[in-house]
């Protein structure tokens, strides 16, 4: 039986060529984006990239600013099919302006963690389903790979703030990164949360750094801070950075790669290695149960 595999932000940047190294592979691979015209035209430029091979690609609708899109968008996605073996959440937006969604969070708080939780939460039964389906070996392990970043260390407040997590009280020149670094913060004890309650069920989880890309992910910032980043990371002047396909190496590495599996619950940076940093944040077991806690408060006080 096919492999179905889930990408998030699949039609440029990392997801696109995360999307295109999955299909070539034999997985049938969803992109979930807004723009449905985007995702088509990278739909057809991949199948032209690889004209010798069939790539088993589909469109979702997904919206991370709008939890009502999220939840439609996996009960959609469980009427179309019946087994997810892999979940790339890969979507994330960099430095914005300070702006609130639909529902009333950050934007990069919901884009980057919240909306990404509430996806990971309603697809569950169908990762558990599969798990229980598939083989008991670790390479047919499912697999959830969260795409998070190292400035959950170099820019991210001391602490998760949990019970104001649209950090509107952070002023200066870096407060957009410091909200960006939040954000991707908050999914290292994700991450540790849902390998410590399903690994045993045959779903490993992990979190990723990609690594330094030139991306378009990089033009949000409109400061001179904003600026400077862009340039530096375009000309390589920042050491360790890399192009996108080897952006997308780590990523893989825990996506597919049977050595992984011990390494479920655990940070990785490039390429495929563990990095301890994130050790502190995913061994604090109160940590851990308490993100999932409050992020189950904050979506269920929308009504999710």
């Amino acid at each position: 039986m096919k492999r179905s595999s889930h990408a998030d932000a699949g039609n440029s940047g990392i997801g696109y060529e995360t999307t295109v190294q999955l299909a070539l592979r034999g997985a049938r691979v969803y992109i979930a984006a807004r723009s449905p015209e985007r995702v088509m035209k990278a739909i057809v430029e991949m199948r032209a990239s690889c004209p010798t091979k069939e790539l088993d690609l589909h469109f979702l609708s997904l919206n991370l600013q709008s939890l009502k899109s999220v939840e439609d968008a996996a009960k959609i996605f469980m009427t179309r099919e019946k087994r997810l073996d892999l979940l790339i959440n890969n979507a994330g937006i960099m430095a914005v302006p300070f702006a609130l969604t639909e529902d009333g969070f950050e934007t990069q708080w919901q884009t980057n963690y919240l909306s990404q939780f509430l996806f990971i939460r309603s697809l569950l039964p169908l990762l558990e389903t599969t798990a229980a389906n598939s083989r008991s070996t670790s390479q047919s392990r499912v697999r959830i790979v969260n795409v998070s970043s190292d400035a959950a260390f170099s820019f991210a407040p001391k602490t998760l703030d949990l019970k104001a997590p649209n950090l509107e009280y952070v002023m200066g020149p870096m407060a957009a990164w410091k909200r960006y670094g939040h954000s991707k913060l908050a999914l290292l004890p994700l991450t540790a949360y849902l390998h410590s309650h399903f690994f045993h069920l045959g779903i490993a989880t992990y979190a990723v750094h990609p690594g330094i890309v030139s991306t378009n992910l990089q033009a949000a910032d409109p400061t001179f801070i904003g600026s400077f980043i862009r340039h530096a990371v375009k000309w390589k002047i920042i050491p360790g950075t890399i192009s996108v396909l080897d952006g997308v190496r780590t990523t893989l590495f825990c996506a597919v790669a049977e050595g992984a599996v011990e390494g479920s619950g655990r940070f990785f940076v490039p390429f495929g290695k563990r990095d301890g940093r994130g050790d502190k944040v995913m061994e604090d077991v109160e940590l851990v149960e308490r993100v999932w806690r409050e992020s189950e408060r904050m979506v269920g006080e929308k009504g999710f």
